[in-house]
Formats: C-alpha cells, structure tokens, sequence
C-alpha cells in the first residue's frame, strides 16, 4: 500500500479530528506509471471520442499489455491484475482479445484480464457495492487491480442524467471510492464526445474536472490519433497515431488490432474571428450563470452582443495600429 504524503509525519495537533502537518514535514514521491508516461497510478483517467472511432480497441489494447506485461507500443507496463467492465458488445469484445493476442503471438488463456458479464449500475449503491465486492473476490487470488476500465460511461452509468451535475457528481465519487477501495488501482473510463462539440467528452462539465488524465481519440480517414487533453500533475505525452489492421481468427471470423503508425498533423488552426467567437462565448456564459446549480446554457443575444464589442475593438485597435505605422512610416521618410 503506497504512502499519501502526510502519512507517519508528526502532527501539529492530534485533539481534534481534522488537523494539520508542517509543509516542511511532506514528503512527495516520484511518479509511478501502469503505462510509461500515459496512466499513472492510483488515478482516474479518461478516454473518449466519436462512436466507431476505436475507443474500445485503444482500451483492449490497454487492458492486454496491462495483464500480460506486454509493452504497450514501445512503453513499459506495470503488470497486474486488469478488470474489464463491459457494457455491451461482449461477442466482439471476446474476438477483440483474441485478435490481439494473435497479433502479439502472446498466451492470453491464464491472464489477470477479467470481463464482466453484465454492465454495472454506479449511481445506485448496492450496484456499486457488488461490483467492488465482485472485484474483491478475484482480488484475494490474483492480486490487487493495477487497473479497472469501465466501458463505457453511459452503459455503467445507471438511472441518471449525464448532463446532470449533481447526478454526474454522484457517479465520480462512486469511481472515488472503487479505486480508494485497492491502493495503487486506476480506474480508466471509455465515453463519446459531445452531440455538438466534438471537442469534449459529453455530459455534465464537472466530468472533466475530476480526471487526472484524459485523452481524447479521432479519427481521420484510416488514421485514429489519440490526444492528452489533460494531465494533472505530469508532462501532457506526445500524441500516437494507429491504424486498425485486420486479424483473421482460426474459425473464420475476423476482427482487428491497433498498430502504431506515422503521427500527421491534421490541427486545424481557427480563424481569429472564431477565437474571438469562443472568447465571447466564454465572458457571456460566465456573466450568466451565477455559479450556482446547473447551467442551462446562453442565449445568442448576450453571446452575439459580447462578440459585437469584442470585434468592433478589435477592429479599432487594428486601425490605430496601422495609423500608427502609417505615421512612423512618414517621419522616418
């Protein structure tokens, strides 16, 4: 079990139940990493992206190098035990495995990788509980977790709205608690984009905010790229890029693998009138919402006025500036 940082350092006071320690007295550790420079341990991560995108193979890809100590394109894995929380598609998920471990000419049969049967309900508490109890179980025989997927979001999300901040609040904690439950345990999510905003993963903002790391996954024509979007305490890792190449498996049936390929920069750069656009977007939202309760979104008429100045000044500033080298321009003539 690792050492939070105030672990076994004196105290200031011990009459109470809530104290403090010396800032001199904390003692950090280095990094630990499941995968080299992608998932460290003890976190919570996320990844998401369209559907059909190949969110899932990334994840199975994972979930193998994790299990059998197979190095993960090139990166060093910390090997241990893997539990896979599946919500749907578990035929093609058995050919995923399968395709993999042809492709990597690796034994899979007595692997740490356990799939579950069902999808789980994490807003309700006895759901949650059984599958804490559930990994507990296999735990005893083979080792505490070194990492746990829940694929996908929505499908282990339960009776709720994702959108929800209070509701989606209720869901972190029960990923909170599932990994405080096996020390040195992450827990890594699989979930879409947004409808509209293809940019950031869908449901209530305040999703982003709990995640240490997360990655967002696209794809352009054959090539997915995966993307760091957020890593709390590291240095964000270069971006990879895949192809999904096809596996025949022995009955005749196929499936398909991720293999490493030639990083293309496909960025498009926004104009400056759209930065000034989603600027504008940002001070009228933040004006409008009192930081209270949900945010139920802005209307285009604050947005579009806030724009309207924004862009005027602009063009102000733009005028002056070139008056201005109109004029030196003349006096040093």
């Amino acid at each position: 079990m690792t050492n939070e940082p105030w672990d076994d350092i004196p105290l200031i006071s011990n009459k109470s139940a809530f104290q403090f320690t010396r800032v001199g007295d904390l003692k950090y550790r280095k990094p630990a990493w499941v995968i080299d420079g992608l998932v460290e341990t003890e976190t919570l991560g996320l990844l998401f992206g369209e559907p059909g995108c190949g969110k899932s193979f990334l994840a199975v890809d994972m979930a193998l190098c994790v299990a059998t100590g197979t190095t993960f394109h090139e990166k060093p894995v910390k090997q241990g035990a893997v539990f896979y929380i599946a919500g749907e598609g578990f035929n093609g998920l058995t050919r995923r495995f399968r395709a993999w471990a042809k492709h990597q000419n690796v034994d899979i049969d007595g692997a740490a990788l356990f799939v579950s049967k069902k999808a789980a309900q994490f807003l309700d508490t006895a759901g949650a509980a059984a599958v804490t109890k559930a990994v507990q179980t296999l735990a005893t025989e083979h080792g505490i977790p070194a990492m746990i997927f829940i694929d996908t979001i929505a499908r282990n999300f339960g009776a709720g709205d994702e959108n929800s901040t209070s509701e989606m609040g209720k869901f972190i904690v029960a990923m909170d608690a599932l990994k405080a439950e096996f020390p040195g345990c992450s827990v890594f999510l699989v979930h879409h984009t947004g409808h509209s905003e293809k940019q950031r993963a869908r449901g209530s903002i305040a999703l982003k905010g709990a995640f240490d790391a997360e990655y967002r996954l696209d794809k352009l024509g054959d090539t997915i790229t995966l993307l760091n979007t957020k890593m709390k305490d590291g240095e964000p890792p270069a971006a990879i890029a895949f192809n999904l190449e096809s596996i025949d498996l022995d009955d005749g049936s196929s499936s398909a693998v991720l293999v490493e390929t030639e990083l293309r920069s496909n960025t498009k750069t926004l104009s400056a009138d759209q930065k000034l656009a989603m600027n504008a977007f940002c001070e009228a939202a933040h004006k409008s919402w009192d930081g209270e309760g949900e945010f139920d979104g802005l209307s285009l008429e604050p947005w579009r006025k806030i724009f309207y100045d924004q862009h005027r000044g602009e063009k102000k500033r733009e005028r002056l500036s070139i008056a201005a080298q109109r004029r030196w321009l003349s006096a040093d003539s």
